[in-house]
């Protein structure tokens, strides 16, 4: 009996899976397990295709980093000789600029061996106003030689050495230079107060006239400063009651803080008629 029963679940078996190999060869259907084991699979599933995507994706990013990294420096590099050549350009445009009018000056007027010179330094406070001038006895310069812009007297050299020169200023307190009022040829002497935007027009008598705005020029005595150039323009005077002198107040008619290039001279060789 029980070898009976065995043969029978052993055939049964048998069967059944005979039959379950033919249905998935043949006619397969999703079952029960596959659902399952398709619904259990399917978030591990999304968890790596994102994880998949996610690091193609950064790839990709480093990828395109990288090469907006060597553009960034070609177009750095390309940017930097740009700015050089356009801080070039604007250089020459400036020095151009600034030396025409004193070109033009010069052939205008008769001015023997005059130096041009570039101003390396500027001293203006309280005790005393100079320049130093990138020019000096290896290029002809000499001690008393007036300094100008185009029409203005700035100064004079003061001294000198090999490579450069310095030059004091008419608004240094001891600059004093003979000077004419050109409407009335009120005569008088300006002196420097250490102020770079004004300066004196000392010792004219309470019996000249003097006018605001009137144009003030060298006249030539003493042995260093020229006559006809200019100084300034008066823009204040007064007189006092009882008063010997006019106490007038002249000013440059350039800026002499923003000043970069000038002119120096030998006042035995100026010649401007």
């Amino acid at each position: 009996m029980r070898i009976l029963l065995k043969k029978f679940f052993l055939f049964f078996g048998l069967c059944t899976l005979v039959l379950f190999l033919t249905n998935r060869l043949f006619f397969f259907s999703t079952g029960f397990l596959e659902k399952a084991s398709a619904k259990i699979s399917y978030p591990f599933l999304r968890l790596a295709q994102s994880i998949s995507s996610s690091i193609k994706n950064k790839a990709e990013r480093k990828i395109k980093y990288n090469d907006l990294l060597v553009q960034h420096d070609i177009l750095k590099k390309i940017n930097e000789d740009l700015l050089s050549e356009n801080i070039q350009l604007k250089a020459l445009l400036q020095y151009d600029k600034q030396s025409k009018d004193l070109i033009d000056f010069q052939r205008r007027y008769s001015l023997e061996d005059k130096i041009f010179a570039k101003i390396l330094v500027k001293n203006i406070d309280a005790s005393e106003h100079y320049f130093l001038i990138n020019r000096g006895t290896r290029d002809g310069v000499k001690k008393d030689m007036v300094a100008l812009y185009k029409f203005q007297i700035i100064g004079r050299i003061s001294t000198v050495f090999d490579r450069y020169s310095k030059v004091i200023l008419i608004t240094d307190q001891n600059c004093k230079i003979g000077a004419y009022a050109t409407k009335t040829n009120a005569l008088g002497i300006t002196q420097g107060s250490n102020t770079i935007t004004t300066f004196s027009l000392n010792y004219v008598s309470h019996l000249q006239d003097i006018e605001t705005d009137d144009l003030v020029l060298s006249n030539g005595q003493g042995l260093i400063f020229p006559e006809g150039f200019c100084l300034g323009k008066i823009i204040s005077h007064s007189l006092k009651e009882k008063a010997l002198y006019h106490d007038v107040t002249i000013q440059p008619l350039i800026d002499l803080k923003n000043l970069k290039f000038c002119m120096i001279v030998d006042q035995t060789k100026i010649n401007l008629f």
